[in-house]
This record gives C-alpha cells, structure tokens and sequence, in this order.
C-alpha cells in the first residue's frame, strides 16, 4: 500500500489486536487484525442518545419505549443497531431528533421480540442498513394434517397455529 498513511492504534498492554485506519485509501477503507468493537449499551426507559452508542439493547417490559437518536452532520456515516431484548408485546418506536427521517418515515417500530434494525445516518437522516426479525416455530401444534385438516370444514384444527414460541438459540 505505497503511499498510503495508515494509524495503529494499540488497545492496551496485553492485548494483540490493532485497528488499522488508512486515512487516504482509494476506498476510504478500514482495514483491521482482527474484529471491531463499539459502544454497546442496556436501556430500560426511553432515551435520548447519541452516536457514541453503537449498539442499544433495549428491554421494554415494563412498557412501549421512545427511543430518539441524534442526527447531525458531524455524526455523518455512524452506524446503530438497536435490539429488543424483551418477550413482551410492548413496542419500541426508533425516531431521529428535529425533522430527521429513518427511511424517509418518522419513525421505525420494533414490535417482535429480538428483533433489530442497523441504521446509518446520511445527510443527517437514518437509513435501514440492516434488520432481523427471529424465525418463529410453531409449538405444540401436530402434524400438518392436524395443522390444516384434511377438509375445508374443520377449521378448529387451525386454532394451534396461532400458538407460537420463540425457537431456542
């Protein structure tokens, strides 16, 4: 990489990883030794933060949650995910501060448990990069046949499915 600039930062004594940063690259790349970390942080109320945390693990059992992120131009590019970490059926309602948009919207719920969204902000509105919704398993619901019945007229059989469980691991 001749005639590139490169910074190294070293984590601390006894750890090996380095962050290397090329500052002119033609890619405006990060390039690492191994992983990279960020801020990760737990909420239990609603919150105000800004792009310092890199990732909000969010527990809203207690109630919806309103969780606002500052959107400002000197935050151009940072990266959030954020995460509902509670089995309730209570919401989280992502918004960004003054009349910044996430996808062009208001706002941006999280409604499944363990769901998330990764938003980058860009021209000081945030943009979906990334969102998981879990797999739901069916349980204690049978075979297919008993699922949906061997005729039209059975539609008792139905009634299991909407029985659902968060699937292990």
């Amino acid at each position: 990489m001749s005639g590139y600039f490169a910074t190294i930062v070293e984590f601390g004594a006894g750890i090996s990883k380095k962050l290397i940063k090329f500052e002119s690259t033609p890619y405006g790349g990060l390039a690492t030794a191994g992983g990279i970390a960020t801020g990760i942080d737990n909420f239990s109320s609603s919150a105000y933060v800004n792009g310092s945390t890199g990732t909000a693990l969010v527990d809203a059992r207690t109630g919806n949650k309103t969780f606002q992120i500052i959107s400002t131009s000197a935050m151009e590019g940072a990266i959030m995910i954020i995460k509902k970490t509670d089995a309730t059926a209570n919401t989280i309602t992502i918004s960004g501060d003054n009349s910044a948009t996430i996808e062009g919207f208001n706002a941006y719920v999280l409604t499944t448990p363990n769901q998330s969204v990764t938003l980058q902000l860009h021209d000081s509105n945030w943009e979906v990069i990334g969102s998981h919704i879990p797999k739901l398993i069916i349980s204690n619901a049978g075979t297919p046949d008993q699922i949906i019945g061997t005729s039209t007229s059975n539609v008792s059989n139905l009634a299991p499915v909407l029985s659902i469980a968060q699937k292990p691991g």
